[in-house]
């Protein structure tokens, strides 16, 4: 019963969300004439992040001025002395990794779904750069502040661990009036670049605010038609209760919504890497499906977290070719051994040989020798770094049949090339 009454309150807010939308494309038609570069292309989260870190990295006479005022902002109690400022670095949204302190970022300003140990994640990486976690700092920011990291991402003992060094921050409360209130009226006129990207941002989120200026009776009729929808009298306790209750349907129901398009993420995946093992298999009947390199499954396996494909026709030094989705992030593409001072030796080797056939593989202290990330391009996509983040989902709905084609080319060149160093070699096959 629990559960239909809730199947019927998602349908009803879709419905009621349905309506909104509607009544506001109607509106718009009628506002004030408005451009903002930034709403015209529909920034993601990875745009919001790339702009923060933009207006963080700014210097002006050798000091990090913006970031100084950040961090003063948020009463986080480190001085900048020689700070590396990056958006999407090893997976994290936006990170300031500095001599004496670290701060991770974990932007949710769209309300993504939290991945499993996903800050927990994040701080490890960031302690294996020589970090100490009492000198790490974790913002969780989002949209209006209502969005809390769930415990499957953010343990317990961690929350307790990090104290005050983690902050729940939003766009609406702290970085909207932090560049509105402390960057901008500082900004020197010479700047002029900064002045106008921080200008067209804050714009920006004032539109996602309804707070821009000129907007102002399109906003008015936009609450009079949700105070007639949830049927608000003057009653003012009983209405936030009311409006408390429906922002809390419409987050189970945005929750259920991102899970669903997760599902449906999952399922774009497997059309591409289905479609990649039948252009694969029609080349060599070797090719098999795999989990972690050796465990034989089947290509309806796809989401696990790592899938591959193996072919052991062609073998050195007993190594043979594999395809991994490194749970389910790095797209690699070459030889996996496991690492030993020998191996490691013959690695080395392999990735020479593969450069006299012209092939240039990366080699690094992985189980590894792979062709770069970066050689996969779509356009101005490199989906090798992780064939599951949200930015490429329009090219694997839109495209995905270019997709295959780019990454089978680029598996072929590399399987070729071993195909004739196994042949050219196959005495020192053991």
């Amino acid at each position: 019963m629990a559960e239909n009454d809730r199947s019927i309150k998602m349908i009803q807010n879709l419905k009621f969300v349905n309506k909104y939308q509607v009544e506001k494309d109607k509106l718009i038609e009628n506002a004030p004439y408005h451009l903002n570069i930034i709403d015209e292309v529909h920034a993601d989260e990875n745009a919001h992040s790339r702009i923060l870190v933009k207006i963080l990295q700014y210097q002006e006479v050798n000091q990090y001025s913006n970031l100084i005022s950040f961090l003063k902002y948020l009463d986080i109690g480190e001085n900048p002395t020689n700070p590396k400022i990056h958006a999407e670095k090893n997976r994290i949204d936006a990170t300031i990794i500095d001599d004496n302190y670290a701060v991770i970022i974990e932007n949710k300003i769209h309300n993504a779904v939290d991945q499993d140990e996903q800050l927990k994640r994040y701080v490890d990486v960031v302690q294996l750069k020589g970090k100490a976690l009492n000198k790490i700092h974790v913002l969780y920011l989002t949209r209006c502040g209502e969005k809390k990291p769930t415990k499957s991402s953010f343990p317990d003992y961690l929350r307790d661990k990090l104290g005050p060094r983690y902050k729940g921050i939003s766009f609406r409360h702290h970085i909207l009036p932090w560049l509105e209130e402390a960057v901008l009226p500082k900004c020197r006129l010479k700047d002029r670049e900064l002045i106008s990207g921080i200008e067209q941002y804050v714009d920006h989120l004032k539109g996602m605010f309804n707070l821009r200026k000129g907007f102002e009776v399109m906003n008015t009729q936009l609450d009079e038609l949700l105070k007639k929808e949830l049927l608000l009298t003057d009653d003012v306790r009983n209405n936030y209760i009311i409006v408390k209750n429906r922002v809390a349907d419409m987050n189970s129901c945005i929750s259920n919504l991102n899970s669903l398009r997760d599902s449906l993420k999952v399922n774009l995946r497997k059309e591409f890497l289905k479609k990649l093992y039948d252009k694969l298999i029609e080349d060599d009947t070797g090719w098999q499906c795999v989990s972690a390199v050796h465990k034989e499954v089947n290509v309806e396996d796809t989401s696990a977290m790592r899938f591959g494909f193996k072919n052991e026709n062609y073998k050195y030094y007993g190594l043979f070719f594999s395809i991994e989705i490194q749970n389910r992030e790095r797209f690699l593409c070459g030889i996996f051994s496991e690492i030993s001072d020998a191996k490691k030796a013959v690695k080395r080797e392999i990735q020479s040989k593969f450069k006299e056939k012209g092939v240039t593989m990366t080699f690094n202290d992985s189980n590894w020798v792979y062709l770069n990330l970066e050689a996969y391009v779509i356009g101005d996509c490199k989906p090798a770094e992780n064939i599951y983040d949200d930015k490429w989902d329009e090219i694997f709905t839109v495209n995905v049949d270019g997709v295959v084609n780019v990454f089978y080319k680029n598996i072929s060149k590399v399987f070729i090339a071993w195909k004739e160093i196994c042949t050219e070699n196959k005495t020192i096959d053991k």
